[in-house]
């Protein structure tokens, strides 16, 4: 890592948080990321809910139908605002990479680091 806390990958420079404010792309696809993160694990946790009540569902404990209905929804709204959180910091995100920077480096990336 250099002084200025960037790490160079494969030429393209990985930019701290603490940096982001001075970036040329505002808001940057790092902050998306943060965004789409939190709603990843609401995701997860609906879809654990679901699973759940499914296996209740298999040894013959039926829940409600409106509590089946409510933990589809779960699942369905984190995963369609994730999708669209996706879309909108694909613009940053591109723009980022022709920059020579990214905020929202790939897992591989960041294997290499």
């Amino acid at each position: 890592m250099s002084h200025d806390g960037e790490e160079r990958i494969r030429g393209v420079r990985v930019v701290r948080p603490d940096q982001w404010s001075a970036l040329p792309i505002q808001p940057p696809a790092g902050y998306w990321w943060r965004l789409t993160r939190r709603l990843s694990v609401a995701f997860l946790s609906a879809l654990g809910v679901m699973a759940s009540l499914a296996i209740c569902s298999v040894t013959g404990a039926r829940p409600p139908e409106w509590l089946i209905s409510v933990a589809l929804a779960a699942i369905v709204a984190p995963a369609v605002a994730v999708i669209i959180l996706c879309v909108i910091a694909a613009r940053p995100y591109k723009a980022e990479r022709r920059l020579g920077y990214t905020t929202w480096p790939s897992v591989r990336e960041l294997a290499r680091v």
